[in-house]
Formats: C-alpha cells, sequence, structure tokens
C-alpha cells in the first residue's frame, strides 16, 4: 500500500446515505477511484455499482478486504458494526475512512485504535466538519479562544431512524455528538481536561437513549466550552451546525450548516460564505493526500476515540453528578 500511486482503488461498505455523499463528493475528485461495493442487502450494493461505476457488488465484506485490487474502505455501516469491521480491514492492510462516530464505547475506539498502530495503516475518522473553509479560516482568526459555544440541534428524528436505535445507532447524542466534541476541540486547539453535564429523554418517548445534553467542558490550556446537543428543533438563523468562539477582543460565528463564517477583531467585521457545504469533499481530498504520501490524516483514531470519551464522561458527569476528568492515549 506505501508504494501504491493514485488513483487509490476503494471500496465501499455499506452503501446508505452517507456513503452516497462520500461518492458525490469523489465524483469532483481526481485519486480517488470507486472500484466495489458492498452492503447486507444486496441490490443497495448493486444500484451503487450500477450508479457509479466500478468492478463488483456484493454481500461479503472479506470480498472487498481480501482484494489485493482495493487500496482503501469507507465504512459506512451501522456503528454497531464499525468495530469488527475497521479491525478486519486494518488486519488485511486497508486504509480506512471511517464514518463517525469511531465506535459507541471508547474501549471499541481503543481496540480500533490499536489495530490501526499494529498495522500501520491510514486510518481516518470523518469528522467532515473540521475540513470546512471557514473553519479554517477560524482557526486563523483566532487561534486560542477563551469560550467555544458548539450547538448541533437537529430536528426530531424518526423513532424508526435506524441511528435512534439503542444498539444500531446509539441515538443522537452518542451519533452526532462527536461532531460537536470534536470541533469544540479543534476550535479550542486542546484536549478535553474536565467535563459537566446535564443529559436526559426530551424528545422522545417509550426509549432511554439520551437525546439531548448540555455539557461545560474545561480544556487543558485553560480554555472553556459549551455543548449542547439534541434533536428538539433547528433554529433557522443558526441552523442544524453552529459554533461560536470568542477570547482577546475577537469573535467567530459559524452557522449557516458551517456555510458563513462571521469574524470581529473589535472594530469590523468580515463574512467567508460558502456557495454549498465542501466539508465531505475537503475531507476526502485530505484522505487522498495522507494515503498518497503515507501520513496521518488531521482526524485519525484518537480524534474518534477523544469525542466518544467525551460524551461517555458527560453521561457519567450527569448520572453521578461530579464533573468527570478525562484521561486520553498520548498523540500517537
Amino acid at each position: 500500500m506505501a508504494n501504491a500511486q493514485p488513483p487509490f482503488n476503494i471500496g465501499i461498505i455499506g452503501c446508505g446515505a452517507i456513503a452516497r455523499q462520500h461518492l458525490i463528493a469523489i465524483q469532483a475528485i481526481d485519486g480517488l477511484k470507486p472500484y466495489a461495493y458492498c452492503d447486507v442487502h444486496p441490490d443497495r450494493a448493486e444500484s451503487f455499482l450500477s450508479e457509479y461505476g466500478g468492478g463488483y457488488a456484493t454481500a461479503a465484506p472479506n470480498r472487498l478486504l481480501d482484494d489485493p485490487a482495493i487500496n482503501a474502505v469507507y465504512i459506512c455501516t451501522h456503528h454497531d458494526t464499525h468495530t469488527p469491521l475497521a479491525v478486519a480491514a486494518c488486519q488485511a492492510g486497508k486504509n480506512v475512512m471511517m464514518e463517525k462516530p469511531l465506535a459507541l464505547t471508547v474501549e471499541e475506539c481503543a481496540e480500533i485504535g490499536q489495530a490501526a498502530e499494529q498495522s500501520g495503516v491510514i486510518f481516518m475518522t470523518g469528522f467532515k466538519l473540521r475540513y470546512n473553509p471557514v473553519v479554517l479560516k477560524s482557526r486563523e482568526f483566532l487561534p486560542n479562544p477563551t469560550f467555544v459555544m458548539a450547538q448541533i440541534m437537529d430536528t426530531r428524528w424518526p423513532d424508526d431512524f435506524w441511528a435512534q436505535d439503542p444498539v444500531k445507532g446509539g441515538g443522537n447524542v452518542l451519533s452526532q455528538g462527536c461532531h460537536a466534541m470534536d470541533l469544540a476541540c479543534h476550535l479550542s486547539g486542546s484536549d478535553p481536561a474536565e467535563i459537566f453535564a446535564e443529559c436526559g429523554t426530551r424528545s422522545h418517548t417509550g426509549t432511554e437513549v439520551i437525546d439531548s445534553l448540555v455539557a461545560t467542558i474545561r480544556f487543558a490550556n485553560g480554555g472553556f466550552a459549551s455543548v449542547a446537543i439534541g434533536d428538539s428543533g433547528t433554529v433557522p438563523h443558526l441552523s442544524k451546525f453552529a459554533f461560536q468562539a470568542v477570547g482577546a477582543g475577537r469573535s467567530v460565528l459559524l452557522h449557516d450548516r458551517l456555510q458563513r463564517g462571521e469574524y470581529f477583531d473589535g472594530e469590523s467585521s468580515e463574512s467567508l460564505v460558502q456557495p454549498c457545504e465542501l466539508g465531505m469533499e475537503l475531507e476526502n481530498r485530505e484522505f487522498l493526500s495522507a494515503i498518497a504520501e503515507g501520513r496521518r490524516p488531521a482526524t485519525g483514531w484518537r480524534d474518534g476515540l477523544r469525542a466518544t470519551a467525551m460524551i461517555r464522561a458527560a453521561f457519567r458527569a450527569a448520572e453521578t453528578r461530579a464533573a468527570q476528568s478525562l484521561h486520553l492515549p498520548p498523540n500517537p
């Protein structure tokens, strides 16, 4: 794999909505070539093959993992299948793009990380929000904010949505809250040190899956963050994704699904507006570059572990009524 040159043949495991988003983004990128498709529902894999081209479709993940023609696999399956598929892909020597969350427990995240380190493959966790141009500008404009306010507030998820299932998806907060936790850390430029939270089931009935969370985070560099996650309703102006950062007399507001950034230096303001969401495309370009250069991507397995660890620590904080310290593995 280390000596391979683009275009890189990729295999898609899990032919659902998020895989389609990756494939749409890949169409704009020279260097990543859809080659094989796998899904437990063979008709979905066949449909993707017909639409996006490639070599074959299958219901057997091992066919992709055993295929020497495939350079990388995209794991876009239900969250409870991430760990076994990721470990198997690493052991097969395949580079991996893993859709978020990395896994639903810290222990599973660590298992994936160990497999990635032992195999030496390029392993990327798909935190697409990080790659939006408005986020890149925010890091330049305000690299060390005092406060970060992070919000991911969705419209109510259907009760029968697979990601709301406690086993398959873990529910709203575990499923998509990892985006909020990761970007709060990224904007703060630091790992978290301690977290306190309130959480519960507010949008759904007949389930104990946590769908609402508000957390306060203290970072190792002395910064703070407030994070709100849920599916109680979206604010039109802010949109589902909205982040603010303030410090040193400066402020940043990222909203409109992170297509718009507003930057105020205390005297004047400027805006950066994207015509569409670019995070997915730029995330895939980073994956391509990491494979081609044989380096770690900007969002690796540790970032995925960190985000899941933060949410799990928030759950414990709410249950115990006590702030929780976070002890993360060192950067590899």
